[in-house]
């Protein structure tokens, strides 16, 4: 099985290094679980003392804060490479080809989503705290939920204990769908980047083995430049604060892989029509198949779809003005628009026309 599914595993001859991103994405869940356990270990989830153990294990404990930062930036360094590598595959078209390995990928997606968003609360800083109440008072659509999860009214120490042991636990079901992710994968075979069949194929070993030895080794040295230097500014400020259930912060903003998410509930008032639309805006994200009716155009598609969610994450950082409501309103129509209009010449107009929309819309 080492042989041939490590060896002599064949791979397309002019495959590319946006192919490495998979075998990235796999050591950065890896090293997440590695030392998400080590912390484990130290972590105590109390209200009272959470916040100071996390200043304990950077402090006191051995090669403490090493762990803490390769943990916290370790998290956005696996959204980083999970974009990249979800652009790889809606670019190149391969869910053509590799549906089950396509659909296992949707749920490794949505489980790292959940795993990002208990893991942001677990150290119960402030925007943790704030950040963890709007998320829970959006369950209160349906009864009894907030109380069945938090095990209170209200985000508290039972909330606390359930929501570790939930950021435990799914990793491990996230490394089993990935070993089912790899097998549907290797069973038909990885696509080129031309999106066709071909018989010039190459071995794993050594070709394949080498790209993917440097691109580990490029993504090592910038988790060692972010730990040293910290080149970008991932976690909000008032999270270095403790808990203060009394002060609300001026504005509450989840990490930047939440953003995009969080601008859809920002852009809709009320709150059952904020959380529909969100789920039919992943929805329409994850189902890519209908890429497939532009053809010639999906380079197009994809590009959009890319600004657009930019658009969301830089939205998101910003205060609710009118303005940027407005834009952020169109920006969701348009959204829309090129999901459910997949016909050719509808998505040309639309290519053409949507300027003058926003320029109408502004007037």
């Amino acid at each position: 099985m080492l042989k041939s599914q490590l060896c002599t595993y064949p791979c397309p001859s002019n495959i590319s290094f946006m192919f490495n991103y998979g075998l990235l994405l796999n050591m950065s869940i890896i090293t997440q679980n590695i030392t998400g356990i080590l912390l484990a270990c130290h972590y105590v989830p109390l209200m009272d003392y959470s916040f100071l153990i996390i200043k304990h294990i950077i402090r006191d404990i051995y090669h403490g804060s090493l762990l803490r930062y390769l943990h916290s930036n370790g998290a956005s360094f696996v959204f980083i490479v999970l974009y990249v590598h979800i652009y790889r595959a809606i670019y190149v078209q391969s869910y053509h080809y590799l549906f089950h390995t396509h659909i296992t990928g949707i749920f490794i997606y949505l489980l790292l989503i959940i795993i990002a968003f208990l893991g942001y609360i677990l150290p119960w800083g402030q925007m943790s705290y704030w950040g963890a109440t709007v998320i829970t008072n959006l369950l209160s659509i349906i009864p009894d939920v907030v109380q069945w999860l938090c095990g209170s009214f209200f985000v508290y120490n039972p909330t606390l204990n359930r929501f570790l042991v939930i950021h435990f636990i799914l990793p491990f079901i996230v490394l089993a769908i990935l070993v089912f992710h790899v097998l549907y994968l290797h069973l038909i075979g990885s696509t080129d980047v031309l999106s066709c069949n071909t018989n010039n194929r190459i071995s794993f070993f050594t070709y394949i083995v080498y790209k993917d030895i440097f691109g580990y080794l490029v993504m090592l040295l910038l988790y060692l430049i972010q730990l040293g230097y910290g080149v970008l500014s991932i976690s909000h400020p008032d999270n270095a604060l403790q808990v203060n259930i009394i002060i609300t912060p001026f504005h509450i903003v989840p990490e930047w892989y939440f953003l995009s998410f969080y601008a859809v509930l920002k852009a809709i008032p009320h709150k059952q029509s904020g959380i529909s639309i969100l789920l039919i805006l992943i929805v329409a994200f994850l189902l890519t198949e209908s890429f497939s009716l532009f053809s010639s155009h999906v380079n197009t598609g994809v590009t959009i779809y890319s600004l657009l969610f930019l658009v969301f994450m830089w939205i998101g950082t910003e205060l609710p003005t009118y303005n940027v409501l407005l834009l952020l309103r169109f920006s969701l129509i348009w959204y829309f628009f090129i999901s459910i209009f997949s016909s050719q010449h509808i998505f040309i107009i639309l290519s053409y026309a949507h300027p003058y929309l926003f320029f109408w819309l502004c007037q």
